[in-house]
């Protein structure tokens, strides 16, 4: 899917405990400051930052949007399809962990000049 009207770039953020995860944030272009951020929290199981239709969505409304890998996922050639799952750092993949990537996802998006 190619998104339109929209500037999207990979992000690595650093948990709490170092641990390094991907997402992808897309930022609506022609805006010289957005105020608005949907993070977009995936359910059970193991996940990556593919999100088909909701990035352009929001985008068009003026919305930033992020979305990311649970601990231990990796995309492949293709972001929809995983590629790897690591058992050890899944295992990691507990509620408490993901608030606390969750903090720190808003701490690092803060930082984006982009972002009111």
């Amino acid at each position: 899917m190619v998104l339109k009207n929209v500037a999207s770039e990979i992000l690595e953020i650093k948990s709490f405990d170092e641990y390094k995860f991907k997402g992808k944030l897309v930022l609506p272009e022609g805006n010289s400051k957005i105020s608005k951020l949907v993070i977009y929290i995936k359910g059970a199981g193991p996940n990556t930052y593919y999100v088909d239709f909701f990035p352009e969505y929001y985008s068009n409304n003026g919305i930033a949007f992020f979305s990311y890998n649970k601990r231990g996922v990796y995309e492949g050639d293709n972001p929809s399809a995983i590629k790897e799952i690591k058992k050890e750092e899944y295992k990691t993949y507990l509620p408490s962990n993901c608030v606390e990537d969750i903090f720190h996802i808003i701490k690092t998006i803060k930082c984006i000049e982009w972002l009111e």
